[in-house]
């Protein structure tokens, strides 16, 4: 195919040893062991920040975080629409956005909270439906002392789902919403 062409000549012009073989309608790339992927790094990463945060050291999971997060934020063959590349893409977001949550609980842990509701708003930016990042980007809002902007946040949520659809936020979100109230 064309995208098999373009990956031998890209691999070619890396002056990368790349075995390919094709069967079934796969393709197997066979790499040299010093290399390093990108994606696979960003998966590795993901997966220690998350057990650092499992264990209660949020300062140890920062590092690994960032790493994860930065690669992810490039997305992933841009301008490719086989179907693997969007199942690898949607599988790549996902990522991008568990790591967005993550740098957001890392640094309200650390008492950034301004860093933390950025993290918490990009997540929400991107995915525009994911409760779990509106709870977050309000309690970093209550962190900061911005009780009203969390109780701003909480009623954007509640009139987008139900107005999309038809539905309210989740109880865990309308439990920080309580905590706003009573700060």
């Amino acid at each position: 195919s064309a995208l098999l062409s373009r990956l031998r000549g890209l691999f070619r012009r890396f002056a990368i040893d790349a075995e390919f073989s094709a069967l079934s309608g796969s393709v197997h790339v066979r790499l040299p062991g010093e290399l390093w992927v990108d994606l696979d790094a960003a998966h590795n990463a993901l997966d220690e920040a998350e057990g650092f945060m499992r264990a209660g050291r949020a300062r140890e999971a920062w590092p690994p975080a960032l790493v994860a997060q930065s690669i992810l934020e490039r997305g992933f063959l841009q301008g490719e629409e086989e179907p693997w590349i969007v199942h690898e893409r949607g599988r790549i977001h996902e990522e991008h956005l568990r790591s967005l949550e993550l740098l957001a609980d890392i640094t309200l842990a650390a008492g950034e909270a301004t860093s933390s509701a950025a993290f918490a708003r990009r997540a929400c930016e991107l995915e525009p439906f994911r409760e779990s990042a509106y709870g977050r980007k309000m309690r970093a809002e209550i962190g900061m002392g911005n009780r009203a902007e969390a109780l701003r946040t909480y009623e954007g949520l509640r009139r987008l789902l139900a107005d999309e659809l038809g539905t309210d936020p989740s109880p865990t979100v309308q439990a920080v919403f309580l905590q706003a109230l009573q700060e």
